[in-house]
């Protein structure tokens, strides 16, 4: 240590500066509280503590071996550098006026912050050194650190999402918590270190209009970080910046999660006061598309709250995808809504409108109520694998398309389908 005091003192090579910071970074706790108090004399120079910060918060020194990546061999001694009283503390304008805080103020290197809350969140022992940090970051309004507290939120919760899924993109939910959001929460729903920072830290969550300009754009985790903080006004204005249908699949997401049961609450507590708009159709889109990952959820919010599309034709077809057959059967009793839709509904794409016919289909021969199709309606959309009616496997009866002239509407106002030789609605020998 001495040599290496002398050899700076002299010569003031960066041989020795990165050798000293890597002592104090991750030696003993002797030899690093040494290194400090030989690095706190030459630190009054602002070139030196800005090359010193730069060696402890990165890695960057002459040691890898001995000074690991900050955050993983994080020492008290490193921590009591810096967060020790800047020189100069009427330079920066942000709090708490420590070194580390004048450091990202002059230098707007945010390359720190990756190792700071990875002390914070992976460290669970008993550490002092990782408290002190906690505490700085739960009263600081330094905005590039706000920016990567919620950046790791973001993170964990993606993370969380994608296990919740079975690690596909578009997989099912799963049943039970994430492994990541272990590190938000605690089996017993208690907030770990790191969600406990986000909820002391005055300053978060930021409003939307106060973000710099890699940040105006809300993520999925920030409908639950609003929701965490119970902040219900800054979960609704998250709606304007993801646009209607994303902010209720985030909330979908957030709810399904395995949050703590107050947030969920708060996300299911949304979604069923949706006013009428985009966010509540696109939750219906989202309850009766055979593929959605959250249909059921979404189609269990839906029928709790009572919505239903806009429009008598699609509210006369959202009640029967959704089979609420006593609100469809006063809305629509003779199914001329019904039929009118799956003539042409223009408003949809062809993909969409033959997805939702042949559902429409399948619960009609499944519930044995009349089928809405006429004669020609196959020969405009015609079907690779099955036509309406057609068990999902292939094979069994379907929709007689008019075998003997006849129409499959015809039986619609009867009120019944015909029994033919193929077990469709009006299928096959016998005709509907």
């Amino acid at each position: 240590m001495r040599r290496l005091h002398q050899e700076f003192r002299r010569w003031h090579t960066p041989q020795a500066l990165s050798a000293l910071t890597g002592i104090m970074a991750s030696g003993p706790d002797g030899s690093a509280s040494e290194a400090r108090d030989v690095l706190e004399q030459w630190c009054v120079d602002p070139e030196v503590l800005a090359g010193v910060i730069d060696r402890v918060v990165t890695g960057e020194n002459d040691k890898p071996s001995r000074a690991p990546q900050f955050g993983c061999g994080l020492t008290p001694a490193a921590v009591s550098f810096l967060l020790a009283p800047a020189p100069d503390p009427d330079r920066f304008p942000h709090k708490p006026k420590v070194r580390l805080v004048e450091y990202l103020w002059s230098n707007r290197d945010t390359r720190a912050l990756t190792g700071l809350l990875a002390a914070v969140v992976s460290d669970t022992t008993e550490n002092p050194a990782r408290d002190r940090v906690a505490g700085f970051l739960s009263s600081t309004d330094h905005p590039a650190l706000h920016a990567a507290l919620e950046t790791r939120f973001d993170d964990l919760v993606t993370e969380a999402i994608a296990q919740k899924r079975g690690g596909r993109h578009h997989g099912r939910v799963t049943v039970g918590a994430p492994e990541a959001l272990r590190r938000l929460w605690t089996p017993q729903g208690q907030p770990t270190s790191f969600t406990q920072i986000l909820l002391d830290n005055p300053f978060l969550p930021r409003q939307a209009g106060h973000r710099p300009e890699p940040w105006r754009h809300a993520t999925r985790a920030r409908v639950l970080e609003a929701a965490v903080h119970n902040r219900i006004d800054l979960l609704l204005s998250h709606q304007h910046e993801r646009g209607p249908a994303e902010w209720v699949q985030d909330l979908l997401e957030a709810a399904q999660l395995g949050a703590p049961p107050e947030i969920t609450a708060r996300c299911e507590q949304v979604l069923r006061s949706l006013d009428p708009g985009e966010a509540r159709e696109a939750l219906c889109d989202i309850a009766v598309r055979e593929y959605e990952r959250h249909r059921d959820y979404a189609r269990e919010i839906a029928l709790a709250a009572g919505y239903t599309w806009s429009g008598k034709r699609r509210r006369a077809v959202f009640l029967f995808l959704t089979e609420q057959w006593a609100r469809y059967d006063e809305l629509d009793p003779d199914g001329a809504e019904l039929r009118a839709f799956c003539e042409r509904d223009k408003p949809l794409n062809s993909t969409d409108h033959r997805s939702y016919c042949g559902r429409i289909a399948e619960i009609a021969v499944r519930t044995q109520r009349p089928n809405p199709y006429d004669a020609d309606f196959w020969n405009r959309y015609t079907s690779p694998t099955r036509r309406p009616g057609e068990a999902r496997g292939g094979g069994g009866g379907g929709v007689d398309t008019g075998s003997h002239g006849g129409s499959a509407a015809a039986g619609f106002a009867g009120g019944g389908c015909g029994g033919g030789g193929g077990g469709g609605c009006g299928g096959g020998g016998g005709g509907g």
